[in-house]
């Protein structure tokens, strides 16, 4: 299933890999999420269908509601400026039909910076495991999974947000699911700087979509010291750099009190403040924990 909004010839692509597939057998959605002029693909083939929102609701719900007309008992998403190898439905459907207890699988994807500099992730020894998956959550990208239709009983997209979106579909997946990672590279990655990818956003935008992450999955997240310090710490940068100064101290004020510091330090640094000192005063006013001298 692909969303899209105004870019046909790149979805054009990504829709043409999806019905390439060794295992013919594929229904391929189509989202145009209020593309104007409305998306035309010029691909005739029954096993695609093409499904319009009038008017853009976001990627988080073009999915779900792509998700609702889809008819197969296995879903896989791809992402409309990214495109599938071959083997992809069939590497993975294979393993899943080989291990009924398995609900998604995930593989490798072709990691390509537009720069000439393209990599195979993550590697052929990674080890999944629910908490490794919340450390390091970009190791499982949409474009690299397939899972059972009864996964979709119990998670869909967060319709409140723009960015992140995978993380907080797959981070869901695999705490009621079972995951097993297949080392095979299923598609390619498109992770250049081109100005209408959607993971470029405003810092308020990265803020507000990151706190909801924060927020679903805070019981998680407060269990582990190491979570917190990256999850509280990164919380805090984007804060500090939508200069919203109160959701900085909250965020920081999660994490373990001889961490607060060097993580604030560190952020402000990142940030590219204009006055060190005058914002770490207004930051550090009512810190629990903190030195006003």
């Amino acid at each position: 299933m692909i969303s899209s909004r105004n870019r046909p010839e790149l979805v054009r692509t990504a829709a043409r890999s999806a019905l390439d597939q060794t295992h013919s057998n594929v229904e391929v959605i189509v989202v145009d999420d209020g593309s104007q002029p409305p998306l035309k693909l010029d691909i005739d083939d029954e096993r695609l269908k093409v499904v319009r929102n009038d008017t853009s609701v976001g990627g988080a719900a073009a999915r779900n509601r792509g998700f609702a007309v889809a008819k197969g008992g296995f879903c896989c998403l791809l992402d409309d400026d990214d495109y599938y190898y071959p083997n992809k439905v069939a590497a993975q459907l294979e393993y899943l039909q080989a291990h009924p207890d398995v609900d998604m699988v995930f593989s490798q994807l072709s990691r390509d910076d537009g720069r000439g500099n393209v990599a195979i992730a993550p590697a052929s020894d990674y080890r999944f495991d629910t908490m490794t998956n919340f450390r390091w959550p970009n190791k499982m990208h949409n474009n690299s999974t397939l899972f059972r239709r009864r996964v979709l009983d119990r998670v869909r997209f967060d319709e409140r947000l723009s960015k992140y979106q995978d993380w907080q579909f797959n981070m869901a997946i695999s705490l009621l699911f079972e995951v097993h990672y297949l080392p095979v590279c299923v598609g390619v990655w498109h992770r250049d700087q081109r100005a209408d990818r959607l993971a470029l956003q405003d810092d308020a935008a990265k803020f507000r979509n990151f706190k909801v992450i924060c927020e679903l999955f805070a019981d998680v997240i407060n269990k582990d010291s190491g979570l917190q310090q990256k999850y509280y710490r990164r919380l805090g940068y984007l804060a500090l750099r939508a200069h919203d100064w109160d959701h900085a101290k909250a965020a920081f004020s999660h994490m373990n009190s001889w961490r607060r510091w060097p993580a604030f330090a560190l952020a402000m640094l990142k940030s590219g403040g204009t006055s060190l000192l005058t914002n770490a005063r207004r930051f550090a006013s009512g810190l629990p924990g903190a030195s006003h001298a």
